[in-house]
């Protein structure tokens, strides 16, 4: 194996302290919050095929993938499994020769496991993992991909569709996840509250809420290392940093706003909607922006002539977004603790953030009528239509819409539920945790 691996697998040297010598696992250890993710435990033992995992950029799949080896030492000799950090790989002939030299000198008489992490930051992956296959090299290998792009499924589907295959997904976590997480157990409401305030800061990005926990404001070198990352990805899927930070600006700018791809393109230097619209797939590939359509009532689905709203997907998100178009010294204290004590703006990013969550587990819309509403979920082949509010005075214009609607809810502030002319009222933190608890229906009926 290449020197320039070596250190991500030092279990080669001696399996006993792969744990106390792996960077990934090491870095774990000293975190104050620690999630084990539960697809962990759905990763195969003695499968030979191809798996793909998906999640968006410090999300946790190398730390999986490094907890996985940790599993799979237990049972399997260490010259078996091999591991590769694609992002040090130049191009898909370096990653053919590297792959077939490693499996050609892995034992000849088992399963083996090679993975791949982060594979789509090599241009054109498929070009040096098809001939693999096509080879017969593969036949006793378990292969396992993983890239912060969705698409990375379907391509490994047409490129491969008779393989024996599993496709796991993660997210940041949710602010159930988040929750339990910190505290542990269901909380009472003043207290979900206030953990909701701190969801709104670190998001469901581990490192940003281990960040918190130590210092009790988010680290800059955080936003740093993230945006010095999607700069360097973006130019390596092939477009411009420059237009970048416009689309960047631009969702900034009409944060939770209808606009079309038409009207930007007379905002920006991109002149072309098209070439807009293939930045934002790009960006809703890797998990970092939601696009959300209007609602067709009749068909439950979305409308595309009309304006979209655009956010980012994560609060965490939002902040490194902004503190790559604003750089601020103490982005934190100069940025951050200003937007989330001004009402107008904390109000969109509350709403973005609820959202997003939906939009785990339902398709997500907003109704254009007399007046907007914000969220309408699909379910059971039926629209279920939400307004979002983060203020305590919800203004006469904003009951419009959703008064039109005999299921419609609406989130608020107040700890308590309520009427709000027949519309029912419910303590907005309490919903989003009960979106997850699979012992209570509330959110879907």
């Amino acid at each position: 194996m290449d020197s320039i691996f070596a250190a991500q697998n030092s279990h080669l040297e001696d399996a006993a302290l792969f744990s106390e010598r792996d960077p990934e696992l090491l870095r774990l250890k000293s975190q104050k919050y620690i999630h084990e993710f539960s697809v962990l435990k759905k990763f195969p033992i003695d499968s030979p095929g191809l798996f793909t995992l998906c999640g968006p950029h410090q999300s946790g799949k190398t730390t999986l993938l490094k907890l996985w080896m940790q599993n799979l030492l237990k049972e399997v000799p260490p010259e078996a499994i091999a591991f590769f950090g694609c992002d040090e790989i130049e191009n898909y002939h370096v990653l053919e020769r590297q792959v077939r030299k490693q499996i050609e000198a892995m034992p000849n008489d088992r399963v083996i496991y090679v993975l791949l992490d982060d594979v789509t930051s090599v241009r054109d992956w498929q070009k040096g993992i098809k001939p693999l296959f096509d080879s017969g090299l593969m036949q006793r290998t378990m292969l396992m991909l993983t890239s912060l792009d969705k698409t990375l499924v379907q391509d490994t589907q047409i490129f491969f569709p008779k393989e024996k295959r599993g496709d796991f997904i993660i997210n940041p976590l949710s602010f159930r996840e988040t929750v339990l997480l910190k505290l542990g157990h269901e909380p009472e409401p003043s207290i979900l509250f206030k953990e909701f305030d701190q969801y709104l800061i670190h998001g469901g990005y581990l490192d940003a809420i281990n960040s918190m926990a130590k210092e009790n404001k988010l680290n800059d070198a955080l936003f740093k290392q993230y945006a010095t990352w999607l700069c360097r990805y973006t130019e390596k899927r092939g477009k411009q940093e420059r237009y970048l930070r416009e689309i960047l600006n631009a969702v900034l700018n009409h944060y939770d706003m209808p606009i079309t791809w038409n009207s930007l393109a007379h905002e920006l230097t991109i002149d072309h909607p098209k070439t807009i619209g293939d930045y934002f797939a790009m960006l809703e590939s890797m998990g970092i922006v939601l696009v959300q359509y209007a609602l067709q009532e009749d068909s439950l689905s979305g409308a595309p002539k009309k304006a979209r709203k655009l956010m980012f997907t994560d609060p965490f998100i939002f902040h490194a977004m902004q503190a790559l178009i604003s750089p601020a010294k103490n982005h934190f204290d100069e940025n951050i603790k200003k937007l989330l004590n001004n009402p107008e703006q904390s109000s969109k990013l509350v709403e973005s953030c609820v959202i997003s969550q939906f939009a785990r587990y339902f398709p997500t819309f907003y109704i254009k009528g007399e007046g907007d509403v914000a969220l309408a979920y699909v379910y059971n082949q039926r629209f279920w239509p939400i307004e979002i509010t983060w203020t305590y005075q919800l203004p006469a214009k904003n009951l419009k819409q959703i008064l039109k609607y005999s299921n419609g809810r609406i989130l608020t502030k107040t700890e308590r539920s309520g009427i709000i002319q027949q519309i029912k009222t419910e303590p907005l933190p309490l919903a989003l945790w009960q979106l997850e608890d699979s012992n209570n229906q509330q959110i879907m009926t």
